[in-house]
Parts: structure tokens; C-alpha cells; sequence
């Protein structure tokens, strides 16, 4: 150990104690300490038992421990249990066991890098929410005036005449998009800063399912699309109302969407276990390539199908979706056989 510690020490402070309890009062009192190299079989307890509490006191610093081979079974334990960078078998040499400490803090000093590197990319993209929140609050304000103003113009459409509604028509549905976007966009990054608080009641998600089928039945009209709700006597379960009428109006919308004239729409729920419930949203439209299946629910991700009647997309909604339904213990998927063979999107809660 001497040789060691001459060999390491004018690049390391290397501090060593005779037993696990004095090394556990040092490692406490006298750290931090990036590196601990410690024996399997020490008086009062096992290398294990000391690394676990080592781990405890600070679980970034980077373990060694030397063991023979009748000690092979606790060893493999500890790495199992992931208190172990390496190991190494006695008799071990001292370049052997210099080269291993060596490794282990260049792996501590890349790690602590890449720490600080994930700190300053996260406060990075705090600033760019913090920024884009500004721009998109500042452009919700005039989208909505003009979104009231052509109300009002549609509201006495007898003093229009056809070319003039049909403009007006145009820039209320431009200002709809445009404010549905921006809402999109401003959920986004309140899901991001987890900024969104849930809370969940006991309720019967029939309550939900049948307001939003409700909401969108307009839309699903003027497609001449209908939407059918299999189980209306839904099922009692645990979860956030707005939160689940987010969720619903996303997928439902969704099928709406990406589905042609005269087409169905399932809204199924049923109970899959003693402690979870399905709700499913099946539609009859343009379906999903394998790259689109595996990546709906990612970030800013659109899918490769288009609106059947030009109607916009961000590619946030399903992100978000996916989050809120984890916020609530539950598990969301999707499901489709391919281009023009439909899609289910469904989530889970637990009841």
C-alpha cells in the first residue's frame, strides 16, 4: 500500500484506515472522495456491507474491491446490486491495482463532466421555455382578438356577402388552429418544467369520455364520421379529469383527423385487470408506418400520414398525452397494422 500510495500521491490526496468503521468515520468526515478501494473479507464487517454504506453516505464516488477467489459469490452480488465499478482478484499487483484506480477516476472525472454538462444543457432549455412561454403568451392575446372579431363578423353573416364569408371563415379557422397550437405548445412546456400539478379523484371515466365525444361531435359531423362508445357504463377509476379530457380529446381529435369521409370511430372501454382499466380509441383512417408507430409519442414528432382535410398538427400532442397518462400511473400505446388499415391508440388507469 505504501508503494502505492508514493506512486499516486502527487496527483491524489490518498487517505487509508486499518478498519471499515474508522474508513466509514473518514469517508464522512474528511471527504468528498471520488475513489474507494476497499477488501471483500475485513474484521467487523464484509467489503459489501462497507461498500453499501459508503454508497449511502454519497452514491457518485467510484468503488474497487479486491476479493479472492472463495469470496466470488458476495462479490458478484455487490456488482449485481451496482455498488461495484471493479474488482479485482488477490494476489493483485500493484501495477495491476494502481492501473485500475487510474481507469476508475478518469471514469469519475468523464461522469462528473458529463453531470455538469446535462446541468448546463437542462438551464439552457429552461431559458429557451422561459423564452418561447414569452413569445407564444404575447402572440395568444392578438390570435384571440382576431379569433372574436371574425366570430362577430360570422354572427351577422346576412350583411356578407359569399366571397366575404368565405374570408372570414378562413381567418376564424387560421385563428382556431393558430390559438389550438399555441395552447399545444405552452402545455409542452409546462409538461417539460413539470410545471402541470394532477389531481386525482375517483370518478367514472364514462363522465369524460362522453363530454369530449360530445365536444368533437361537430368535427366528426362535417366529416360525416360517427363515433361509437362501446361499455357506456365505463368503469370507476383513479385520475385527473382535465387531465384524462386532455388525453381523450387528443386521440379522438387524432381519428377525426386522419380519417376520411364516412369512417368510424370506436371509443372502447373496458377492464383489462382487478386494478387497471383500457380506454381505446379505434379508428378506420390512414394508419401508421412501422418508424411512425414506434416514435408517436416523442417530442415535436409528426406523423407521416397527413390531415385528410388539411386540418394542422403541431406533433406535441401525443408527447404530451403520454406524459399526463404517466403523471397518473398509467401505460399508453399505440396499435396498427400498417398504411390504410386504421390505428388504436390507448392508455390505461388504474382504478
Amino acid at each position: 500500500m505504501d508503494g502505492i500510495k508514493r506512486q499516486l500521491r502527487h496527483k491524489f490526496r490518498i487517505v487509508t484506515a486499518d478498519d471499515p468503521v474508522l474508513g466509514l468515520k473518514i469517508f464522512q468526515n474528511d471527504g468528498p472522495f471520488s475513489i474507494v478501494v476497499s477488501d471483500m473479507k475485513m474484521p467487523t464487517m464484509s467489503g459489501v456491507e462497507f461498500i453499501s454504506q459508503i454508497k449511502s453516505i454519497n452514491e457518485d464516488v467510484i468503488c474497487l474491491i479486491l476479493s479472492g477467489k472463495s469470496h466470488m459469490d458476495d462479490t458478484i452480488d455487490a456488482i449485481n446490486q451496482g455498488n461495484i465499478f471493479r474488482f479485482l482478484i488477490k494476489p493483485c499487483t500493484k501495477e495491476e491495482l494502481v492501473s485500475a484506480i487510474e481507469k476508475s477516476i478518469d471514469y469519475y472525472d468523464l461522469r462528473a463532466e458529463k453531470k455538469e454538462l446535462l446541468t448546463v444543457v437542462e438551464e439552457k432549455n429552461r431559458q429557451i421555455n422561459r423564452y418561447v412561454s414569452m413569445i407564444v403568451h404575447d402572440l395568444k392575446n392578438p390570435i384571440g382578438a382576431i379569433k372574436t372579431l371574425s366570430d362577430l363578423l360570422l354572427s351577422e353573416e346576412e350583411k356578407l356577402d359569399e366571397e366575404q364569408k368565405e374570408f372570414v371563415g378562413l381567418i376564424q379557422k387560421s385563428a382556431v388552429d393558430s390559438l389550438n397550437d399555441i395552447n399545444e405548445m405552452m402545455e409542452t412546456i409546462r409538461t417539460n418544467n413539470g410545471n402541470r400539478i394532477l389531481n386525482l379523484e375517483q370518478k367514472n371515466i364514462v363522465i369524460e369520455v362522453e363530454e369530449v365525444i360530445e365536444n368533437l361531435d361537430i368535427f366528426a359531423t362535417n366529416k360525416n364520421i360517427q363515433i361509437i362508445l362501446e361499455n357506456s357504463n365505463g368503469s370507476m377509476s383513479n385520475y385527473d379529469p382535465k387531465a384524462v379530457h386532455d388525453v381523450l380529446n387528443n386521440f379522438i381529435s387524432n381519428a377525426i383527423k386522419y380519417s376520411h369521409t364516412g369512417k368510424k370511430i370506436k371509443v372502447i372501454i373496458e377492464d383489462i385487470s382487478d386494478q387497471e382499466i383500457r380506454i381505446s380509441v379505434k379508428d378506420q383512417g390512414l394508419g401508421l408506418s412501422e418508424d411512425d408507430t414506434d416514435n408517436a409519442f416523442q417530442e415535436f414528432k409528426r406523423l407521416s400520414s397527413k390531415p385528410t382535410a388539411g386540418e394542422s398538427s403541431t406533433g406535441m400532442g401525443l408527447f404530451i398525452a403520454k406524459n399526463l397518462v404517466e403523471k397518473m400511473n398509467g401505460r399508453v400505446g399505440v396499435f396498427s397494422k400498417g398504411k390504410n388499415q386504421g390505428s388504436t391508440f390507448w392508455f390505461t388507469l388504474r382504478k
